[in-house]
């Protein structure tokens, strides 16, 4: 059950983001509840927390986390969460960006 819901919350997201942000590359998910997300085509990889946190009101892992500046404008969504939560979070990302 979990399973379904952490794929449609991800197939949710994905499109979303494909009709709304076209440019955003959604990575595919390989056997996990965490998306992993590019959004270097619509926001600066030095104003990516600032973005996230005060613009959006949206906490993320940050891919420069992960592997420094090769990862910077990345972020890490969990999507192991209610339907609510998830889009929340993608619409308030749209919204700011439009």
């Amino acid at each position: 059950e979990m399973k379904d819901i952490v794929y449609s919350n991800y197939r949710y997201m994905r499109e979303t983001f494909g009709k709304e942000l076209p440019d955003v590359v959604v990575s595919p998910l390989e056997g996990t509840y965490l998306a992993w997300i590019d959004m270097r085509p619509y926001v600066k990889m030095e104003n990516m927390t600032l973005f996230m946190q005060k613009t959006c009101g949206l906490a993320f892992d940050y891919g420069d986390w992960f592997g420094g500046e090769k990862f910077a404008g990345f972020i890490r969504m969990n999507l192991a969460t209610s339907r609510e939560n998830v889009e929340m979070a993608v619409q308030r990302i749209v919204w700011n960006l439009k």
